[in-house]
């Protein structure tokens, strides 16, 4: 079961967004066509295979479709938690 949350942005760009109803992780976001024209790419992505980080649990795979078909999987071997950064990074 999920809780499907619906994000409004510039009361125009909709997105629902999918939380696991056990663990409240984010499972799936649906950015959704312009309500009133019916135009624009609807674009769902998929976040899988969660895994503790430094006490924080993450996706480790993201699987992307557009307009219903295959575009994008990311899948992270290894996440750093808090590496320490070179001085003056920004």
């Amino acid at each position: 079961m999920v809780h499907r949350i619906l994000v409004t942005r510039d009361l125009v760009r909709q997105t629902v967004v999918s939380l696991d109803a056990d663990t409240f992780m984010i499972v799936r976001q649906q950015a959704l066509r312009d309500a009133a024209t019916q135009k624009g790419a609807e674009m769902v992505t998929k976040f899988l295979e969660y895994r503790e980080v430094g006490g924080v649990k993450l996706p480790h795979r993201l699987v992307v479709k557009l307009n219903d078909r295959p575009w994008l999987v990311t899948t992270l071997e290894t996440v750093d938690a808090n590496p320490l950064m070179p001085w003056g990074f920004s």
